[in-house]
């Protein structure tokens, strides 16, 4: 390298100051995963400009290297950022080297030479562990492959359609995997106006189904299992003015607005009708251990399959501060509180399991396909029903204002078949662009 170079030397170190017209190029402005950026950069006191001799100047598309520390060193940038308007002069200061060609060595294939060789210098540092520096002569007696500069021109021109080639294939990767997630999105929106799959006028009707899971909540009730909702009510369609009404448990109605047209068989519901809402407890640090017997989620692992901790719990713990309650197979578990942070992170609990403080569970009713209320749950963003500013929580009643459209039994059935199938799809080809 140094009978092709006409320089490879580190910078010396500024006397910064607060503001000038020079700037100082460290080892922060040559960045890990991009390009060389003067965002982070210092200023340079111009009174002790006259120790820069003008050759230091950084030059357009100059090789630059950090050079001292582990972590760092032997990273190999190149110098193409921006410089602003106000800046007559960028140095690198000591703790980088710069590479600079002769005239008839391209600058660019000598970038791309040492690029190539970035492993070879990030091991070649001498000194202590923690101040490991890059000496320049190690640069200097590294052998260089001198092509014809015809020909070093042409290298370069290859790799660089090359790169553009992949820029566009990575650019197409991220285009696909939004395409993908609208895609998902779409799938659910058809799923619950009715249009995914064909009716069957053979189903049983979702009324029919109502009537099941209001039987299933007063045996509940009789039983002290569950409270009865002071909010409980019903809505239909009526056949005098085709109008939807909500009717309460005190005998009055209300005429409400319907988003859409339901197909027949359908009705419409509160998420409180075909299930409950229940918030978890947070045990102590002492009840808990990774080789227990109960599972035990926080908001943390509502995303991470296999993440949850263990609990070894004494019966007369789970009696004082869980009545024994076990949220069972099939609950929806969501983050509760904590707002934007957590959105839209839902799972599917598979064994009875416990859940934290700061997390919510829907349990569907068993006469409900609980996969189709998880796909419900999916499409609702949670970012409209927080509220509170420092610790933002779920606000319970306004999900329950909502209303949802209920397919018949075997209608849910034949939805989350075709979800199941078209997502598999989906996540194989997402899988590919990995």
């Amino acid at each position: 390298m140094g009978d092709v170079c006409f320089n490879i030397k580190r910078g010396k170190s500024p006397k910064y100051t607060d503001k000038s017209t020079i700037m100082a190029f460290a080892q922060k402005c040559n960045q890990k995963d991009g390009p060389t950026s003067l965002d982070k950069a210092l200023y340079i006191d111009e009174s002790s400009l006259k120790k820069y001799p003008e050759t230091e100047k950084l030059q357009l598309n100059d090789t630059v290297i950090n050079s001292t520390g582990t972590g760092t060193l032997g990273r190999v940038g190149l110098f193409n950022c921006k410089i602003p308007q106000s800046i007559k002069a960028v140095y690198p200061d000591s703790h980088v080297t710069t590479v600079r060609p002769l005239r008839d060595v391209n600058k660019i294939y000598t970038y791309y030479f040492i690029k190539k060789s970035q492993t070879y210098l990030e091991n070649m540092g001498e000194g202590s562990t923690n101040q490991k520096e890059l000496k320049p002569d190690t640069i200097i007696n590294m052998l260089f492959p001198l092509p014809p500069l015809a020909e070093q021109k042409l290298i370069v021109e290859e790799i660089e359609k090359i790169f553009a080639q992949i820029d566009l294939l990575e650019q197409d990767k991220t285009d696909l995997q939004t395409a993908i997630k609208q895609a998902k999105s779409k799938i659910l929106d058809l799923a619950i106006h009715g249009k995914l799959v064909s009716q069957d006028p053979n189903d049983e009707p979702a009324s029919v189904l109502l009537e099941k899971i209001r039987v299933e909540k007063e045996e509940k009730i009789a039983k002290g299992e569950l409270k009865r909702d002071k909010n409980d009510s019903f809505i239909y369609k009526s056949t005098t003015d085709n109008c939807h009404y909500e009717k309460f448990a005190d005998g009055t109605e209300e005429e409400i607005e319907v988003p859409f047209e339901l197909p027949n068989g359908w009705m419409y519901v509160h998420l409180n009708q075909i299930g409950t809402f229940q918030g978890g407890k947070t045990p102590s640090n002492n009840e808990i251990c990774q080789q227990g017997m109960i599972p035990y989620f926080k908001v943390s692992d509502m995303n991470v399959l296999g993440n949850e901790m263990y609990m070894t719990v004494v019966s007369n713990y789970l009696k004082e501060t869980f009545n024994y309650r076990l949220f069972p197979t099939n609950s929806i578990i969501y983050p509760k509180n904590g707002g934007a942070v957590f959105t839209n992170k839902k799972r599917i609990l598979t064994v009875p399991s416990l859940i934290d403080l700061n997390s919510g569970a829907f349990i569907p009713s068993k006469e409900i396909n609980y996969l189709y209320v998880y796909f419900l749950f999916l499409n609702l963003d949670f970012n409209k029903f927080y509220k509170g500013s420092a610790v933002p929580t779920v606000d319970h009643d306004a999900i329950n204002e909502l209303v949802f459209g209920l397919p018949p039994f075997g209608e849910q059935n034949r939805i989350v078949e075709k979800i199941e199938e078209l997502f598999s799809i989906l996540d194989k080809i997402s899988l590919n662009l990995v």
